[in-house]
């Protein structure tokens, strides 16, 4: 499976640093972060996303190490700690073969993964000349050293290669009046529920939560308990009071976003 996007530039909150400051990333680095993570078989613990001011800024969220890297889109840091030196290897190879010009970095205060989206049309100049770096066998650091980390064939930041995750189809709709019927439904009857018409629209509610690790089960299309546990967390972690499982749009809205996975009508 390939991640894609028609909304390349459209900026998503992933996460929340310690700080209490958001984590934000545009949909096609979220497509690419997706593709290293499925090929690889790990996930990254974000610290840093992008749209971040650096150190010249007053912003609350500025970030004193960013030289201005973060600035803008594509470009994000990911944490290390706990990890062996082969699983951050690993980690940053598959980050590679995915379109990231991507580092580990070992001479900062807080050892990190440094990644760059290849090809984004929002990064700002200091992450373009990175990416420059980068395809010349560099560190992408003010002394441009030797890369450290093992390189992959050119093949994978090719425009070609990188032109898979931003696609003019137009964009997945979950029926949000669908929704509410067939989750309250089970809530009523405590039967499964499915139909002809209803699910395609579960389904793309079933595999957001399988993305976001709530419904570890089969997208089957049908609204039942695992379905209804699934997405009744899924509204505990947005804070949603009394939350019960059944399907509200803005629950829905909100799930859609930031699986990049679909959108909600009424």
């Amino acid at each position: 499976m390939v991640f894609s996007t028609a909304a390349p530039e459209e900026k998503v909150q992933v996460g929340t640093t310690t700080g209490g400051c958001p984590i934000m990333l545009n949909r096609r680095s979220i497509c690419m972060l997706k593709q290293a993570q499925q090929d690889g078989g790990f996930t990254i613990r974000l610290v840093q996303g992008s749209f971040n001011p650096g150190p010249k800024s007053t912003h609350p969220c500025h970030v004193e190490e960013s030289a201005g890297t973060h600035d803008a889109g594509g470009v994000f840091d990911a944490s290390v700690r706990d990890l062996t030196g082969a699983q951050i290897d690993h980690r940053v190879r598959h980050l590679r073969l995915a379109g990231w010009a991507a580092w580990h970095r070992t001479s900062f205060k807080a050892p990190h993964i440094h990644a760059v989206a290849i090809g984004d049309t929002q990064l700002p100049q200091i992450a373009k000349n990175q990416v420059e770096d980068y395809k010349n066998k560099k560190d992408g650091l003010k002394g441009h050293g030797a890369d450290p980390d093992a390189r992959v064939d050119e093949k994978f930041f090719s425009d070609a290669f990188l032109a898979r995750y931003v696609t003019t189809a137009p964009p997945v709709f979950a029926d949000a009046s669908i929704l509410a019927f067939v989750s309250l439904r089970f809530q009523k009857t405590l039967e499964q529920f499915t139909s002809d018409r209803s699910a395609k629209h579960i389904k793309l509610v079933q595999a957001a939560l399988k993305e976001l690790g709530l419904y570890p089960f089969t997208v089957d299309g049908g609204w039942g308990r695992e379905t209804h546990k699934g997405f009744r967390l899924w509204q505990g972690r947005l804070g949603v009071e009394h939350a019960t499982g059944v399907a509200r749009r803005t629950s829905l809205e909100e799930l859609g976003r930031r699986s990049a996975n679909f959108r909600v009508k009424a």
